[in-house]
């Protein structure tokens, strides 16, 4: 476990489970993707306390949740997402591409939790069990500038 705490910023804290696992290269990048966007988010946005970020690696998935205990987000907002923004929208889309499941808890004052949960045949690299679906995913990457 990782923690760090200083003045106003949120007590953050970092952990791990299971034994370590090498991911498939696409599904590593889109995974950093969305854990990063909603780790930015909770930074930038929850005027949180605390932040955490729980991966758990087991034999038949990869889960990553993160977690705030701050202001949390509107239902509209967390539903549709924000004009113009596209953090969630495209959160959701990653996960999807990658046949993950993507979901999110929140409301006012009751902070936000994000789960993302990949199928192990997907996540992990393994010769044995490359018949994931969503192994050429990387033709429909699209760049940040189509994004927008």
């Amino acid at each position: 476990m990782l923690s760090r705490q200083s003045g106003d910023r949120p007590n953050f804290h970092v952990f791990s489970e299971g034994l370590r696992k090498p991911l498939r290269p696409v599904i590593q990048d889109e995974v950093y993707r969305i854990g990063r966007e909603a780790l930015l988010n909770a930074f930038r946005h929850s005027h949180a306390k605390n932040i955490s970020i729980d991966v758990k690696y087991r034999s038949h998935s990869l889960r990553v949740v993160v977690r705030d205990d701050g202001w949390g987000i509107e239902p509209q907002l967390l539903e549709a997402g924000r004009d113009g923004h596209f953090g969630l929208s495209g959160m959701r889309e990653r996960a999807k591409r990658i046949g993950a499941r993507l979901r999110l808890w929140s409301g006012p004052r009751c902070g936000t939790e994000l789960e993302l949960s990949v199928p192990g045949h997907c996540a992990f690299h393994n010769p044995k069990t490359a018949n994931c679906s969503h192994q050429n995913i990387h033709n429909s990457w699209r760049q940040p500038d189509e994004i927008r």
